[in-house]
Parts: structure tokens; sequence; C-alpha cells
């Protein structure tokens, strides 16, 4: 019996040889084979599997009559408890471990945050017939191409399209729900790995079907969308430019009219056709409403009078080819052409008349005049204004468009009251993709994500972004639309954590490479503790010899200082001895490495020097009391306690001889 829970990713360092060093990469598919080739070394016998097998499929039992829903009082521990305790069932390592994968594996599943409940719980009835097919065909963990795993991931993927709230997403958990429900039946009696394949093929065509009609969904509003936002710039780059041209003074209302009511049609309509973004191009249709404020000014010269009559025919076929392409209807059209055609015939008589009565170098500058207010008065003389004279401009060697574009950027500019308002657009700045780069790199088509609206999260999909005026489209697992945001509102989102971002990775192939990563971490971190510990015995033993060592040594200068000592004692004893040696007492000394036989002639006494000589009286040696010691130790000196008669009779005569000139000095 266990008698302690299994403690999670507890792999033990003998089933796997994984490498010894931390920083070495672990290959997970070698790791998972090694796994499996551990259980098939520890194998057990027929009838320990039949009997494995057959506790496996009474948990099958089981949860088929709670009515197939989760098996809530299933746990590892609970069925290897219940395996071991029968006596012919013998469960290895391995065994244990692999039981333990597929538990940890499963408890990953069904704490996803990416999916719903109830799309969970759904997914969870597999934990079992997985368990049951992991034991028969262990290339489920080996193999990406298994049936079973892509039907986990083609089940998470299609899962994370429910919503709720959307009554057009309830067939992706009815199909769910019968496909596990159907395994879930015949994993008892039908072979599992064809029984997946199945489900596998049916759930498979389900998804795909569904997945592209979303497609079809989302795609016709990505389209919209562009065409929308295209057609909202080129707008708002139609304001811009014809706001330069109603903002000129002295512009009559029959051309503010048709600028406002129709030609601002005309430039919308180049700009959505042209597409192209670039502010710094000439539009066309803008030019046309430049020539037509110039055709409107008095003229200073003759050579401005001809360029405006080349100018004329030019301006009258742009208009009207413009004003065709619009709404605008043909008794206006012809209204405005009338009336513009006898504004010029009045500006060319006015602008004669004066050349022909004035000089060249005094032609005035005239107020635009219309033709149509019967009410108006001649104030010619009043209104007249000299004009300065243009230094430094020819032109008669000007372009018609040099000329027009001069002519026009002379008019002097009005009040902004009739400016035509622009909505605001508003482009990603730099400071939005500095202020979280995480986010902005993450926003791509097809991830999804969590967004909190009107208090609660909605599980949405990003569909496109919109460059031209800078939106995020969002829609519903159905391909609806269902929110649009900009960078800024989405970064403030995400800063606040009204904004989560699900892992687009597949739901079977992130649970296992998150447990795989666990248990290699944590065979890694046995292994590293290990080691310390190994380390830290090899240190302890080498600080043990080293004590131990340090110990000897300490003996053996002990020792050797109880010699030194012993022997200097020896040595003061023999001094001792030797000291009480009296002059003429006889020894044999080596002398050269020869021993030679001779007598104490004198000590003396302030250096503490013995002198020896020969029988002749020849000095042969000279020491000190210690260094006669340690040759008497060293067997170089031998004493002689027995003299020759001779000898001492000489000592006596040597003796009373310096007794008696001791006595006479």
């Amino acid at each position: 019996m266990l008698n302690q829970k299994m403690s999670n990713n507890s792999f033990g360092q003998q089933d796997v040889n994984l490498p010894n060093n931390d920083n070495q990469k672990v290959d997970k598919y070698v790791f998972i084979q090694q796994l499996f080739d551990a259980i098939s070394e520890n194998d057990n016998s027929s009838a320990s599997q039949t009997a494995i097998i057959a506790e496996i499929d009474d948990l099958l039992h089981k949860q088929v009559k709670q009515s197939q829903t989760l098996l809530e009082d299933y746990s590892s521990i609970s069925l290897l408890e219940s395996l071991e305790s029968k006596q012919d069932i013998q469960l290895s390592a391995p065994f244990k471990n692999v039981i333990s994968l597929l538990d940890n594996l499963f408890d990953f599943i069904l704490n996803d945050k990416n999916l719903r409940l109830e799309i969970i719980d759904l997914i969870a009835r597999l934990r079992v017939p997985f368990l049951k097919l992991s034991l028969i065909d262990n290339s489920v963990f080996l193999d990406q191409s298994h049936p079973a795993r892509i039907l986990l991931n083609e089940m998470s993927k299609v899962g994370l399209l429910w919503e709720v709230k959307d009554s057009k997403t309830n067939l992706i958990k009815e199909q769910i729900n019968k496909v596990t429900a159907q395994i879930l039946k015949a994993s008892i009696e039908q072979d599992l790995a064809s029984l997946f394949e199945t489900a596998c093929e049916q759930f498979t065509q389900f998804s795909s079907s569904l997945i592209k009609r979303t497609e079809i969904f989302e795609k016709r509003i990505r389209e919209a969308e562009h065409g929308r936002a295209k057609a909202k710039l080129a707008q708002s780059r139609a304001d811009q430019a014809l706001n330069q041209i109603i903002n000129k003074q002295n512009t009559p209302e029959f051309v503010q009219k048709l600028i406002h009511d129709a030609w601002k049609h005309v430039v919308y309509l180049e700009l959505l056709k042209s597409g192209d973004n670039d502010q710094s191009k000439p539009i066309v249709s803008i030019n046309t409403a430049k020539q037509l404020l110039v055709s409107l000014q008095p003229l200073n010269s003759v050579d401005e009078l001809d360029k405006f009559l080349e100018l004329q025919p030019i301006l009258l076929d742009a208009l009207k080819n413009g004003l065709e392409k619009t709404s605008y209807s043909f008794a206006e059209t012809d209204a405005f052409m009338e009336e513009l055609d006898s504004f010029h015939t009045n500006l060319v008589m006015q602008v004669q008349t004066f050349i022909e009565k004035e000089p060249e170098e005094e032609i005035l500058r005239l107020k635009p005049a219309d033709p149509f207010d019967m009410n108006q008065e001649d104030h010619s003389s009043e209104t007249q204004q000299q004009i300065e004279p243009i230094e430094n401009v020819d032109v008669e060697k000007m372009s018609l468009e040099t000329w027009t574009e001069y002519m026009f950027n002379r008019l002097p500019e009005n009040s902004t009251d009739n400016e035509i308002i622009i909505e605001n657009i508003p482009f990603r700045q730099e400071k939005d993709a500095a202020a979280s780069k995480k986010l902005i790199k993450l926003l791509k088509p097809g991830r999804w994500f969590d967004i909190e609206m009107n208090g609660d999260f909605t599980r949405c999909k990003l569909a496109t972004y919109l460059d031209q005026t800078d939106q995020y489209i969002f829609v519903s697992g159905s391909g609806a639309k269902i929110a649009e945001l900009d960078s800024e509102t989405l970064i403030d989102y995400y800063q606040n954590k009204h904004v989560i971002i699900l892992d687009n990775t597949p739901l079977f192939e992130r649970a296992y490479g998150s447990v795989i990563d666990q248990v290699v971490a944590t065979h890694l971190k046995q292994q590293a503790l290990k080691r310390a510990e190994e380390e830290a015995e090899l240190e302890k033993l080498k600080k043990q010899q080293e004590e131990a060592r340090l110990a000897a040594e300490k003996a053996r200068l002990i020792a050797e200082q109880k010699a030194q000592e012993e022997e200097q004692k020896q040595v003061l004893q023999v001094m001792e001895s030797l000291s009480h040696l009296t002059v003429g007492s006889w020894v044999e000394i080596q002398v050269d490495n020869v021993m030679k036989k001779c007598r104490l002639a004198a000590k003396i006494a302030s250096s503490g020097k013995m002198i020896f000589a020969d029988r002749t009286g020849v000095k042969v040696k000279e020491c000190s009391l210690e260094e006669l010691a340690i040759m008497y130790r060293a067997d170089r000196l031998q004493l002689k306690q027995k003299n020759d008669l001779f000898d001492q009779a000489l000592a006596s005569v040597i003796s009373n001889v310096r007794n008696l000139k001791s006595e006479r000095s």
C-alpha cells in the first residue's frame, strides 16, 4: 500500500537517464521514450496487465453509470492503492510515473483558463480513456500526429469559439458532448486506438466545416471594415483639401454651394479609387477646384488674360467630367455652368475695358462681381484697389499649372467659419508601442482575448487591424463583430487588467509541454541536490582526512618534541657525567674518522672548552662539554677509567711541577 500521496512529477532518477549537467538541454522525446523503455524493462506479467486494465475498466463503468459526467472520486492515488492491494499485481516505478504524468496532464487541462468550464468538463471525461490508451499505446505521448492528441487539440480549438450568450455556437458544445460520450461508452469493449481515430476523423470534419464558415464571416467583416476605413480616410483627406479652397476670400456663393453639395464627392471618389495615402501626391479634382477659384479672380495684365483664356476650356471640361461621376442633377449642373460662364464673360469684359482705358502699369485689381445680383450698384471707383506690382515674375513664361498655383497661393484666406468639419482619425503613436511592447507584439489576427465589456469578460478574436484608422476589430466565435478599439484604448485596457491574452497553442501540446517541463525541472533539481549532497559528502570526507592528517602531524610533532626533550635530557646527563672528567683522564676520541687515544690536558673555565692531547703532549682535539656529550652518545668518544702507572706518575709529576711554579711565583 502507498503510505503517502504521490508528489507531482515524482519521477525516480533510476527510471530515465537524463543528463547530469543542468546546462545541457533535455530532449523531451528522448525522456518519454526512455520512460516507456523503463516500463518495458520492468514490465509486469500478462496477468498483471490484464488486472490493471480490468481495474481501469471498472472506473469506466462507474463513470458511465454517473451519466457520463466527470468521475469526481477518481485519483491516481486511489487507483494505485487499489492495484497494489491485489496480490497478483506488482507495479514498477516507471508505471507509477506514467500514471502521474497523465494525472498532471489532465490536471493542467482542468485548470486551463482558455476554455469555459462547461467545455473543460466535457473534455475531462476523457481522462480515464486516455489512461487506458496510454498503457496500451504509448505513442500518444511520442507522436504529435496521434489521433487522440489531434482530437483533444481540435476540441479545445473549437471550444474557444463557444460562448454561453451566443446561441450560434451551441452546436460546438453539443458536438463535443456527443463525441466524448461515444468514446466513454465504447472504450470498455472496443479497441481504443481505432475508436479515437474514428472520433478524430468525425470531429475534424465538423471543426473544419465550422471554422471555414466562421472564416467566411470574418473575411466579410475584414473586407467591410477595411473598405469603411479606406472610405473614412478618403473623406478626411478630401475635407482637409477642400478646406484650403473654401477658406479663400471673395468666393461666390454659387461656387461654395457647388463645393459643398457636389465637388466634395468628386474629390472623395478620386481618393477612394486611388487608395493612395501619399499626402504629397497631387489630387486632380483639388487642382480643378483651385483652377475654378483662380478663374474667378480679376486679372492684372494681358499675359494673365491669356492664361485665363487658356485655362477656361480645360476647367470647364474638368468640371463637367467630375460632376458626371456624382449624383449631382443635370439641371443643377447646367445652372452652375451657365452661371459660371456668365461670371467669366463679365470678368473678361471688365478687364478688356480697363486694358483699353488704362496704361498697362496702372491696371487695377477689381473686386469679383456677381452678374446675377440685380441689387449690386456700381461702386467700382470705391472698391478698386491698386495692385502692387509683382517683381521678378514673368507670367508669360509660366506654365499653366505653375501660374494657377501661383495665383491660388496669392488669394487671401478667410475665417474658418466655412470649414468642413473633419472627423478626427486617431493614428498609432510611437509612445503607445513603447508603453506596452508585449501587447503590440501579440496583437496579430487570429489571437484570442478576453475583453471586459460592460462589467463582464467577453471571449473574442482579433480579426484585423485597420492601419488607416488605427482600429483593432474583434469578432465573436460565430464571426460577428463585437468590438472595435484603437491602440490607446486597448493598451489602457491591458495595463488595467481589462484584457486577458489567451494562449493559441493547442491544448494538449500546452499541457504536455508544461508537465514535461516540470518533470524535467524536478529531475534536474533532484540531480542537482544529489550532486550537492555528494559534493558535501566528499567535502566532509576531505575535511575528515585533513583533520586526521593534522592530528597525525600534531602527534608526530609531539613525539618528536618528546624525543628531543628525552635526548636533551640524556645529553645533559652525559654532560653532567663528563663534567667530572679530571685533567689527565684518558679517552679515545674520533679525529678524522680515526679513533685516537688521548687525555684531557686542560679544562678552560672561561670558555668551557676541554683540550685533549696525545702522549707527546700534542693537542688533538678541542671541544665543548656539549659537543663532547654528543660525541659520546654517537660512540665517537670512549672513556678510559684505568690509566697506566706511568701516566699516573707523569700526571703527578706535572702536577707537582705546576704547584711548585705557582708557589715560586
